[in-house]
């Protein structure tokens, strides 16, 4: 008898890019919370509050998209979107001044790699993670940050390694899906260590 229950996959389409929606939602949430807490003098607090409604917008906006009907990488764009946009962030704010901007740079930075992890082909964290920690720098380097460069060059790596590791579990998941789903005596196609 076969298993007819609906199995999420975060790797189709539509799931990929609502999980981006709510992790960009998510952000902007804590975005908006920090705004109300920051005292810091020089951070433009409303300026923050204004780029956390965007962000929650842009979740909006990306929850109802016809993903399935975008190419395959368009989720990819989700990423790239939060990963400038934190820099941007900062640039118009100056968050980087704050001390509670210690823990949610680095929260954001983890939550874009591990997302590209779980929803797209193995390899592709390693990749975005030169994006990542690109704009990790960025964020990182002014005099006046109180981030330490150490957050970007522990976190990234760290985060990417989570989302790598994700890719390659799920892709595992997905192969024994398909193993189990094949009619009885129909064998997989061959492999380098598998005779044709």
């Amino acid at each position: 008898m076969k298993d007819r229950r609906h199995r999420f996959d975060p790797t189709t389409p539509r799931a990929a890019g609502r999980l981006g929606a709510a992790f960009i939602l998510g952000l902007a949430v804590v975005l908006a919370a920090l705004c109300l807490v920051i005292d810091t003098p020089g951070v433009d607090v409303d300026a923050g509050l204004v780029a956390a409604g965007s962000a929650a917008l842009l979740a909006l906006v990306a929850w109802f998209l016809p993903w399935a009907r975008l190419p395959g990488a368009a989720q990819l764009v989700l990423a790239a979107l939060v990963t400038v946009g934190l820099v941007g962030l900062d640039r118009l704010t100056d968050l980087s001044r704050a001390p509670q901007s210690v823990a949610f740079y680095p929260t954001a930075w983890f939550v874009v790699l591990a997302w590209i992890g779980i929803t797209q082909a193995r390899g592709t964290t390693a990749v975005a993670a030169l994006f990542v920690g690109t704009s990790a720098v960025a964020v990182t380097l002014p005099d006046s940050s109180v981030i330490p460069v150490a957050a970007a060059a522990v976190g990234v790596p760290a985060a990417a390694l989570v989302g790598e590791t994700m890719a390659w579990a799920l892709a595992g998941i997905r192969m024994g899906q398909r193993i189990e789903r094949r009619p009885e005596g129909e064998s997989l196609a061959p492999t380098e260590d598998q005779p044709g």
